[in-house]
């Protein structure tokens, strides 16, 4: 059996969840028109060549 690679033993794994779960990303974009359809499909289109934040490849 291996070491585990873990440095950081939390002593109340509730507070874990507790921290995961009241968690948020506030972002606030304001534009007085609509995004044009072409602009989203071209992001979409590129960013579909990006790596994923974890490696899952999807």
């Amino acid at each position: 059996m291996t070491a585990s690679p873990v440095k950081t033993v939390v002593q109340d794994p509730a507070s874990v969840h507790v921290a995961i779960e009241s968690s948020f990303s506030c972002r606030a974009f304001f534009r007085d028109k609509p995004v044009a359809r072409s602009d989203i499909e071209e992001i979409l289109r590129v960013s579909n060549r990006a790596a994923s934040g974890t490696n899952t490849q999807p």
